[in-house]
């Protein structure tokens, strides 16, 4: 009986802790656990004989009174009464009985009952819908669930290449194709695995044909085989849902660069112009806003292009531009006030790109230039070309500005190197910069932009020459020399405004009046128009006339 007893009273207690939902107040939790801790108490005296004296039914009975009066639920409000203390000796039949038996059982309900800190109660439809922000933070949740997990993509590529054919298919980074053979790739497969709706799609850029007109996706076949045409430059993107949580970054081996920097999410890699093949090619997919993988060889680019030059590389941020230079052609880009073009190689500006890079709001940058024999062309958006290429016509000027939400934040300042004047003072969004109507070529430039309420990076009262503004011309000077010799002219060549002139050969400046300038070769003068510009430009002073 005692053992019938200890397993009713294990039942019962069971059963009372688990009915209707309720929070209560610190006070009410106390008392409960206090009456659960007597009830389990006496559990193991009715197991221990020492209520022997107590009927079985009784006891469970009386037992299970005591345990439902731990949690009584009233109308109206949440109510835990108190429990009976009971001394050691006290018989279990005397533990107080509960009058309504119903209250006790658990029954199921649509509301969830509450008591706020006030104590007055609320009830709350458990199934009311949730508020956008947080189904907004349900979604972020997700996606960084997805990369806690690890759950990152795979992605697959295999190559066809002269004389091997289709090689074994590698993956997340491995090389494909070959390197130090100079032999072409000529087709590409690839594909991803590892998340719910992840795709991936890719285009090339083929011998003859160029950039293919549509997309291959999912292990199609993208290139050729059996014509022995090479590819020259990939895009590869993702697709699906899934994309918006990762980057597919990918570099290519590219005859005579050798390993180009890294591509991501479409841009193009390798090279166009140049009839130069793709040897190799490396894959990989990672979390969405991660740093580029480890460059593989020394390009800073990872497409070139001989008529637009090559893409920005992947260390630049804020402002980039790049310049078609005199003899030299495209440069590479620069950023954030660095220079672009020449200073004190009379080599001329023919056009120029300007974009923004890894910006962090929205909006972009537009410009227009004003060429020789053209005048100013129309604007021109994120990264278009202004200017020309392969006319052999100088900029002159140019204007620059911010659109959409980075104008709000930024000013964008300009300085542009102009010949016979150097380097003129800073423009700022949309003034014009350099010269007009003067016949004079730009030859360098610096863009950078400057949070608005800061000060300038330098003078701002001169950034253009006008006809109007232009400075009234130095009469030439004729050096002093002996009556008996024959009077040295100043050189034609020699810029009436200037002072200085350098030799780019012996990197010596000199006054324009110096004997040493009579006797330079006209293709070695250098017009200077200070000495800081000078010294700064690696040129030494004269000895002789001391500028």
């Amino acid at each position: 009986m005692k053992k019938m007893v200890a397993l009713w009273l294990t039942v019962v207690l069971t059963l009372a802790v688990s009915g209707p939902t309720a929070v209560f107040a610190d006070d009410a939790v106390e008392t409960q656990q206090i009456s659960l801790e007597e009830a389990v108490e006496t559990q193991q005296v009715a197991a221990s004989g020492e209520i022997a004296d107590v009927a079985g039914e009784e006891a469970v009975t009386k037992l299970a009174e005591t345990a439902e009066s731990v949690s009584k639920i009233s109308e109206g409000e949440a109510v835990v009464e108190s429990a009976h203390v009971l001394p050691e000796t006290e018989s279990v039949s005397t533990l107080p009985g509960i009058e309504d038996d119903a209250k006790a059982e658990t029954e199921p309900s649509e509301k969830i009952q509450t008591v706020p800190s006030d104590g007055i109660q609320t009830e709350t439809d458990a199934e009311e819908e949730q508020p956008a922000e947080e189904l907004e933070e349900a979604e972020e949740a997700a996606a960084e669930e997805i990369l806690e997990q690890g759950a990152e993509p795979s992605v697959s590529y295999r190559t066809h290449v002269q004389r091997i054919g289709w090689q074994d298919p590698v993956s997340d980074g491995a090389m494909s194709g070959t390197q130090g053979q100079s032999k072409r790739l000529e087709a590409i497969e690839i594909t991803v695995q590892g998340a719910d709706d992840l795709g991936v799609r890719y285009m090339t850029h083929v011998q003859t044909y160029g950039w293919e007109t549509a997309w291959r996706e999912n292990g199609e076949m993208s290139g050729t085989s059996g014509q022995a045409k090479r590819l020259e430059a990939i895009r590869i993107e993702l697709t699906g849902t899934d994309a918006q949580y990762f980057d597919i970054w990918y570099c290519v081996h590219a005859q005579h660069f050798g390993w180009l920097d890294w591509a991501k999410n479409g841009e193009e890699a390798g090279t166009a112009g140049y009839a130069y093949r793709l040897e190799g090619i490396k894959i990989k997919i990672m979390p969405k806003g991660g740093s580029a993988p480890a460059r593989e060889g020394s390009q800073r680019s990872a497409f070139f292009s001989k008529s637009e030059g090559p893409s920005v590389n992947t260390d630049l941020s804020g402002i980039v531009y790049n310049t078609h230079v005199q003899t030299y052609g495209w440069q590479e880009y620069v950023g954030n006030g660095s220079m672009s073009g020449t200073s004190g190689e009379s080599k001329r500006l023919e056009g120029i790109h300007i974009r923004l890079a890894n910006q962090y709001y929205s909006g972009g940058v537009e410009y227009r230039t004003h060429v020789q024999s053209i005048g100013w062309q129309d604007w021109k958006r994120n990264g278009e070309m202004s200017g020309t290429s392969g006319q052999a016509k100088r900029l002159e000027g140019i204007e620059i500005r911010l659109t959409g939400e980075i104008g709000n934040i930024f000013d964008i300042y300009y300085q542009v190197h102009a010949q016979t004047y150097g380097w003129l003072d800073w423009a700022v969004n949309g003034q014009m910069a350099g010269t007009s109507g003067l016949a004079k070529r730009l030859e360098g430039i610096k863009i950078v932009l400057i949070p608005k309420g800061l000060a300038a990076p330098g003078p701002t009262n001169r950034p253009n020459v006008t006809p109007a503004t232009a400075p009234a011309a130095a009469p030439a000077q004729t050096p002093v020399v002996a009556p008996s010799a024959p009077a040295a002219q100043t050189p034609a060549a020699t810029p009436a405004a200037y002072t200085l002139i350098g030799n780019r050969n012996s990197r010596i400046f000199h006054k324009s009046t110096c004997e040493s300038v009579a006797k330079m070769k006209e293709k070695n003068k250098v017009a200077l128009s200070s000495r800081e510009e000078a010294i700064s430009l690696g040129y030494t002073p004269c000895h002789n006339c001391n500028p």
